[in-house]
């Protein structure tokens, strides 16, 4: 399966195995991954926003958002989340499934993000 490149839209795989999936929805986001077995993708699924999980499962989400703050963590379990901002502090601690969670780091910062069950992408705004 291919795509309109005046479109930025570059998809190629394999439909009945997998269905695997790479190349440019839109322009600028890239995605990669499989479809059906494990869900898998990476890339940029939303504009300076780079994840890369498991949507099946939700299990890992490692992101950057567009001021630089990088995000890791767990999702489906609500292990664990990780989260440096663009000044390198590190904030770490338990998180909840849907549960909004707002922490202060080191410089004063306020960092709120929310998980979403099942979804490889953490929203956080500071």
């Amino acid at each position: 399966m291919t795509g309109d490149p005046k479109l930025g839209l570059n998809i190629s795989g394999d439909k009945t195995s997998g269905e695997r999936t790479s190349g440019l929805k839109r322009p600028g986001e890239r995605m990669y991954g499989t479809i059906k077995s494990g869900l898998r993708i990476a890339g940029l699924k939303i504009p300076g926003l780079n994840t890369n999980g498991d949507i099946v499962t939700g299990d890992k989400i490692m992101g950057t958002k567009e001021n630089g703050e990088r995000i890791m963590g767990h999702s489906a379990q609500g292990e664990a989340m990780r989260a440096e901002n663009n000044h390198g502090d590190r904030i770490n601690g338990p998180i909840i499934v849907g549960d909004d969670t707002n922490v202060e780091s080191i410089t004063g910062e306020n960092i709120e993000f929310t998980l979403i069950r099942g979804w490889p992408e953490s929203r956080r705004i500071s």
